[in-house]
């Protein structure tokens, strides 16, 4: 059975690029255009992995994985972060907040799916 990803980007460019990189390794998808949908769909259906951009309108993606990672139900999936933030208090803030990888945006399909496997097992 394919794993689910959930996507949280605002950026409907970057939402297509990573739906169809995705889609097109074998990943089931969520997705979630804002932090609020990203928090509820998170805490619904628990996917077995979760790519949260940093900068979104309503709850920012930092937030957004604290309270992640605070939630019993939520804790123990993994997040990429991904951010057009490539400074260096921005990878330590996500990673603090609890990240597990941090990718700058913007950033190639190879290191997307090498993110991926460090994470999941490919899907089947």
């Amino acid at each position: 059975m394919a794993h689910t990803i959930l996507v949280v980007d605002d950026d409907p460019i970057v939402h297509c690029v990573l739906c169809r990189v995705l889609e097109g390794a074998g990943y089931q998808l969520a997705r979630a255009n804002n932090g609020r949908e990203a928090l509820e769909l998170a805490t619904r259906d628990l996917p077995q992995l979760i790519i949260l951009d940093v900068l979104m309108p309503d709850i920012g993606g930092l937030a957004v994985l604290r309270q992640l990672k605070n939630a019993e139900a939520t804790k123990g999936i993994p997040v990429i972060v991904l951010t057009s933030l490539a400074q260096r208090t921005t990878q330590l803030e996500a990673t603090a907040s609890g990240a597990d990888l941090f990718l700058s945006k913007p950033f190639t399909e190879a290191q997307l799916l090498t993110a991926l496997r460090q994470l999941l097992p490919e899907p089947r």
